[in-house]
């Protein structure tokens, strides 16, 4: 006569922890780290984006806007909880690469109507942050916000004007500020360099040192 199995061991509880560990890590880097939703924009779900979408792939373009309006409804949220935690990753990085730190913090502000609306690095301040931190656009404000004659500052200047008219169609003026810090204790911020445009003609005009607007700035070269 065979012997009853004997019945098997539930999994100890080491098992179960790894396992909610897991899952947990997993649905952080889901929010915080998912490649290409930090660029997706309100814009995203326009009529005319949408109608785009359903004219090139047809019924699936139901599956585009289901997709992005979950990103809006769950992720984006969650991500904006997750944000400090993902600065300490940051920083952490940024000294791992200079060793030392670098000796002076740089940062972008847009200021619109004398208001600052986006600042780099700043959880509060973020305006059309997705696009600004973007890993193809970033390099831009990076180069500008150390160097007041980059290159770049036409079509980025260009393309600010374009959005804060868009978001803001009372605006009166706009400023683009380089802003640096010391990296020793008690340190102020401070104006570097940037641009000041008013309305209604929106000319940019160079910003000095001491925050005073300056002669008109290069337009460039078309890009």
């Amino acid at each position: 006569m065979m012997s009853k199995p004997s019945p098997a061991k539930p999994p100890p509880f080491k098992a179960h922890l790894q396992a909610v560990l897991g899952l947990c890590i997993g649905f952080f880097f889901l929010c915080a780290g998912t490649p290409g939703t930090r660029s997706i924009g309100p814009k995203a779900l326009s009529e005319k984006r949408v109608e785009f979408a359903y004219q090139k792939v047809g019924p699936l373009a139901a599956v585009y806007v289901a997709a992005v309006k979950l990103n809006f409804a769950v992720r984006v949220p969650i991500a904006k909880h997750l944000l400090p935690l993902q600065s300490v990753f940051r920083i952490a990085q940024n000294w791992g690469l200079y060793g030392s730190g670098p000796n002076v913090v740089r940062r972008i502000r847009i200021d619109v109507d004398q208001e600052t609306v986006y600042l780099t690095n700043d959880p509060d301040l973020r305006w059309h942050a997705p696009q600004l931190t973007h890993r193809k656009i970033r390099p831009m404000p990076d180069t500008m916000s150390a160097k007041a004659d980059a290159y770049n500052w036409t079509g980025f200047q260009r393309w600010v004007l374009e959005e804060v008219q868009e978001d803001f169609p009372h605006a009166r003026e706009i400023d683009i500020f380089a802003i640096w810090t010391s990296r020793k204790a008690g340190a102020k911020a401070y104006i570097h360099h940037g641009r000041h445009a008013e309305a209604p003609d929106w000319t940019w005009h160079m910003v000095e040192k001491d925050g005073s607007v300056g002669e008109a700035a290069a337009t460039g070269a078309p890009e």
